[in-house]
């Protein structure tokens, strides 16, 4: 309806017209059915779909896919690509920025390519044997021209540890697959043992006053139910709290260990531990029902570090020689933890969130690169570790999904 009013010469005049808009609103309800039909299907399709923003932000999940991640989307507003994919797919989705001057073996070890280099990257193996397709790297070296056959000359074929990127334009490189580390099986099956269930963290199950023009307190000071004594809490455990309680009716289950709160669960939510066996080759790796000891997932994979050497002696050459060669071998094994984490509790059909505790055995070399302890001297007599007995330190410390990560006494022999 529109309305136009003017001044005649006689008098004012108001013109008044009346349309009938039902059928527009009637289509537009139905496009609005219509696409409303289409999210709902996407949703829920027998198929997962997710999309991101240009900085790595997920701005769309659908619900089959975060079922099967085990994300909760209405306690994960903000997802990224690492989320979903994990460590290693994330760096392979987003692509790696190499700097002139590094090895086309640095930069396959940091996208994540398992490329095979059983010495480490000194140029001994011959086995990181690969195809530049584009871009500038060196010429052959007396190293490539000593280990590698005329017939791979021929063909083109370059040692990925030689071969040096020598500017910032693109390259593209081609890996054959007998280049690739072999696929490591993992036996992580096998025969339960009732055992007393003893965890370190325990659940309480509380309530908070909601707050009133009355009552200013924090969420915190308005808990009720908490046993008497002084509990710590940190700034980012504690920003789990309003969320939780809002979306719970004010209501939650709070993990803590002794006197130091670790997470603010969902009422009734199952606290859940994971066990992991940081092997040199494989690792092996158990979601455990932390109430009831059971097993509720079970997952194993090549250690991520064997693309750096597939022996123990030759990861730690590369630390001696290197002096980025320890932070890029945490990294390895830290996004492989991750990666291990995320497929146990999609197994499990939870969240992250719920594993409060962790615990990790391994020998000594592992158990250093792990944590990122020098390593220097585990390669020379007599052989002493920085540590020898077991250490709880904060699992996000190291870069871990996790609160906490109990480090089991390492084993001396490797």
């Amino acid at each position: 309806m529109s309305v136009m009013s003017g001044q005649g010469s006689a008098a004012s005049y108001r013109i008044w017209r009346i349309e009938d808009i039902s059928a527009d609103r009637a289509r537009q309800e139905q496009a609005f059915s219509r696409l409303q039909f289409i999210i709902t299907y996407l949703d829920n399709a027998p198929a997962g779909f997710f999309s991101t923003l240009s900085d790595g932000h997920v701005d769309y999940i659908n619900a089959t896919l975060a079922q099967w991640l085990g994300i909760d989307i209405a306690e994960n507003g903000s997802l990224s690509l690492r989320d979903v994919l994990g460590d290693s797919g994330a760096r392979l989705v987003s692509g790696i920025e190499a700097r002139p001057g590094d090895t086309l073996l640095e930069a396959a070890q940091d996208a994540g390519v398992a490329l095979s280099a059983v010495c480490g990257g000194v140029g001994v193996c011959s086995d990181c044997r690969v195809r530049v397709l584009q871009g500038a790297v060196s010429p052959l070296n007396a190293v490539e021209q000593e280990m590698l056959s005329a017939a791979d000359l021929a063909g083109g074929l370059r040692l990925a540890c030689q071969t040096e990127i020598v500017c910032e334009t693109p390259v593209v490189v081609d890996v054959p697959p007998d280049s690739l580390s072999a696929a490591q099986r993992s036996q992580v099956e096998g025969e339960e043992i009732p055992l007393a269930v003893a965890p370190a963290i325990q659940a309480y199950d509380l309530s908070a006053d909601p707050p009133s023009v009355d009552d200013l307190r924090g969420d915190w000071e308005r808990v009720t139910g908490l046993p008497a004594g002084e509990w710590r809490v940190s700034a980012p455990v504690l920003a789990g709290l309003p969320g939780t309680l809002r979306g719970h009716g004010w209501r939650m289950r709070m993990v803590a260990l002794g006197r130091d709160v670790v997470r603010f669960l969902p009422p009734e939510t199952t606290p859940l531990g994971f066990a992991v066996d940081v092997g040199t080759t494989g690792l092996a790796a158990y979601l455990v029902d932390l109430l009831t000891g059971a097993t509720v997932g079970i997952a194993g994979a090549t250690n991520p570090q064997i693309a750096y050497g597939e022996d123990v002696m030759a990861r730690l050459t590369l630390c001696a020689r290197d002096p980025e060669g320890l932070p890029r071998l945490q990294k390895a094994i830290i996004g492989g933890l991750n990666d291990l984490l995320r497929e146990v509790c999609a197994q499990a059909g939870v969240s992250p969130r719920c594993v409060v505790d962790a615990v990790r055995v391994g020998n000594t070399a592992m158990h250093h690169l792990l944590l990122g302890l020098p390593v220097e001297q585990l390669g020379s007599a007599p052989y002493v570790p920085a540590v020898s007995s077991a250490m709880r330190t904060p699992a996000r410390a190291l870069g871990l999904d996790l609160s906490l990560i109990h480090i089991s006494d390492p084993t001396r022999p490797y």
